[in-house]
């Protein structure tokens, strides 16, 4: 799996663990909103057991990065498309490891997730 950092790999194993038999899209917007503390810390609130209630959260004071992964979450939970990865691949927006952590999330969207080797 890529992870955007050691920390954002312990927190959606850990929300990845209670939140079993989720849906794919489900389990490709958490590992998207995982992905920065501050973040799921706004949107944790409208996380249910088996659904997100993205429509409803509303978190402030997003970086670029954060922005991303929030607004691809709500694409793919929304089955909307406000963004697309081809604008993502420029440097400049996102550094080559985030870029190929949030095609990981659209493309688990639609597959599943690889399992994690213990």
């Amino acid at each position: 799996m890529i992870f955007r950092n050691d920390a954002h790999g312990v927190l959606f194993e850990k929300e990845i663990r209670l939140h079993k038999g989720c849906g794919k899209k489900f389990t490709a917007a958490l590992f998207l909103l995982t992905a920065d503390y501050r973040l799921w810390q706004q949107v944790e609130p409208f996380v249910g057991s088996k659904n997100i209630d993205i429509g409803s959260a509303r978190p402030q004071h997003l970086n670029g990065l954060t922005y991303v992964c929030f607004a691809l979450a709500k694409d793919i939970l929304t089955c909307s498309r406000t963004v697309a990865l081809r604008e993502l691949a420029d440097p400049s927006l996102l550094s080559p490891r985030n870029f190929m952590m949030v095609s990981l999330a659209r493309f688990c969207a639609q597959n599943r997730f690889p399992q994690r080797k213990k």
